[in-house]
């Protein structure tokens, strides 16, 4: 039996959904990552995550929260209708370079402000 939804416009509803998660889920896995190739606990608080970094560059909490607030709906936004144009699969890895390159480019950010500083 075939239920009646809005499901048949989405290749992949799971990747979509959870598309709101990928923010926080790649920066804990990104983190964890990094103390672990350091020899560090896995479990063990810093101030690595990308919401020190943004505290660190100024942002107010309320800033913080809204501006991930907003990425994550621009990421299940693309991801939309990027899943309509291509594989899946290449929708997840361009996922992960805009991941990638947002933390670099916070990262840049952060060495400009301390080199600013000094």
């Amino acid at each position: 039996m075939n239920m009646p939804g809005h499901y048949e416009m989405f290749n992949s509803p799971v990747i979509i959904s959870l598309s709101a998660l990928f923010i926080p889920l790649f920066d804990a896995l990104r983190v964890m990552l990094g103390r672990a190739f350091a020899g560090k606990s896995m479990f063990m608080p810093d101030r690595r995550h990308i919401h020190h970094k943004l505290l660190d560059l100024g942002f107010s909490h309320r800033k913080v929260m809204i501006s991930l607030v907003i990425c994550a709906g621009l990421l299940v936004l693309a991801n939309v209708i990027l899943q309509s144009l291509m594989d899946i699969n290449l929708v997840f890895a361009f996922d992960m370079i805009v991941w990638i390159g947002s933390v670099q480019i916070i990262n840049a950010m952060l060495r400009r402000k301390k080199t600013q500083s000094n």
